[in-house]
């Protein structure tokens, strides 16, 4: 038999293929096997942990950056919306979606009223009235007229008979008892708003005169109101209206008129929005910062991928302008009071530092799309597989074994077809051989 190998001059062959050694090596080989295959398994336990983890703090941070990135279909730069600046005053809402910013400087001068007559308070337990009432509310060139039989009744039982037959007779008012202490009053007033509203009471002249019905406690009135568009400089536009629910800019604009005084209406993005958004966006980056940092022994991939997603120097002073600072870790740090007032002056400049195409959110959105495309075992390999250089042949060496694991991981990362995975492969065998 043609010997192919020199065995005197190859220690390794002998090692291997001399019986006593094989038998030797054979054991040392399934005793390993089965210890690295105990130490692989608590290994891969915890990483599969730490993949989740990783996986999931980068896909949070690339959902708030979309959020700020205008390149993103639903990023909030789109999202324009109606508010109002005071909505003690005004509240407003639209019911289309705004494409352009307005701004509406409102001037409430009158709200609209309802007419209200409030009687005089009366002991609730007292019998007030000798004679039987009749009591006639006109309103709207129609009057009805509501009997009323005292005998043995209370001023509280008169009270809730005469609200029960107005609040049943559907006639463009209604009414309500309000109680005080021992002490009871009746109030009846128009069901809408406006100076067309009015109605009028008349009746027995002992009720009238002891109650004082007839009075007027709020008199009807139509809301007055003044609108400038985009412009101090216009004249106002002066509107009345018989409801407190109007139209500020045809049927682009509506709004509730809640109290007198002048406030601003605005269609555009929402400036608490843009905070909020940014709060999340900081929140989730320092987050993967603190993450990737505390994670940073697993793995040389790990650092890599923490210094991709780090924001650049050079958005620094561009940060700073607005009320956001680095720390020496690389993570944000947040002046709230100055981001609001950066937000309200001049919301263009926030846009453009976070989300232009050039901006902080499309960058680092970029940068986590990428770290999440990471094979797993690019990200933890250094840790799991040895880089010790050993003897292919030593079969007794725990790191050899790590190094055929890691030609695995080669091989996995190549694909079937990658030319790394001939020499891979070639050598995997000599597992076998």
């Amino acid at each position: 038999m043609v010997e192919r190998i020199n065995k005197s001059n190859n220690n390794n062959y002998n090692k291997i293929y001399s019986t006593n050694s094989y038998k030797t090596n054979y054991f040392n080989l399934t005793k390993n096997y089965y210890n690295i295959n105990d130490t692989y398994t608590l290994y891969n336990k915890s990483n599969a942990s730490f993949i989740n983890s990783y996986s999931s703090t980068l896909n949070k941070l690339k959902g708030f950056s979309n959020k700020l990135n205008s390149e993103s279909l639903n990023n909030l730069w789109n999202d324009y919306s109606t508010f109002s600046l005071n909505e003690q005053i005004v509240k407003s809402e639209s019911f289309f979606k705004q494409n352009e910013k307005s701004i509406y400087n409102i001037s409430v001068n009158k709200i609209a009223k309802q007419q209200i007559n409030t009687s005089n308070l009366l002991n609730s337990n007292e019998t007030t009235f000798e004679d039987n009432i009749e009591l006639t509310i006109s309103f709207k060139d129609k009057s009805t007229t509501f009997k009323i039989d005292v005998s043995n009744k209370t001023n509280k039982q008169i009270f809730k008979e005469i609200d029960s037959k107005i609040n049943k007779s559907n006639i463009g008012v209604f009414s309500s008892i309000v109680n005080i202490y021992n002490k009871i009053c009746l109030k009846i007033a128009s069901d809408k708003t406006g100076e067309n509203e009015k109605f009028e009471i008349t009746g027995s002249q002992q009720f009238m005169e002891t109650t004082n019905l007839s009075k007027k406690s709020q008199a009807s009135q139509n809301a007055e109101f003044s609108v400038i568009k985009n412009s101090d400089n216009k004249s106002a536009t002066l509107h009345h209206s018989s409801t407190n629910n109007v139209d500020i800019d045809s049927y682009n604009v509506t709004a509730t008129l809640n109290n007198e005084g002048k406030t601003k209406i605005i269609t555009g993005v929402d400036d608490k929005k843009v905070i909020n958004s940014i709060n999340e966006f900081v929140n989730s980056y320092n987050n993967t910062i603190k993450f990737l940092s505390k994670n940073i022994d697993k793995g040389t991939g790990i650092k890599k991928q923490l210094n991709n997603i780090k924001i650049s120097e050079h958005f620094c002073k561009e940060l700073k302008s607005i009320g956001l600072s680095m720390d020496n870790m690389g993570c944000i740090i947040i002046d709230n009071n100055k981001l609001k007032t950066s937000v309200s002056k001049n919301i263009e400049e926030i846009k453009s530092i976070f989300g232009s195409t050039s901006g902080i959110s499309n960058t680092v959105n970029t940068n986590v799309s990428k770290s999440l495309k990471e094979p797993s075992i690019n990200l933890i390999n250094s840790t799991l597989f040895s880089n010790k250089a050993t003897d292919p042949y030593d079969l007794a060496s725990n790191d050899s074994f790590f190094n055929k694991l890691k030609l695995m991981g080669i091989y996995n990362s190549n694909g079937q077809f990658g030319m790394m995975n001939y020499n891979s492969i070639g050598l995997l065998l000599n597992l076998i051989i």
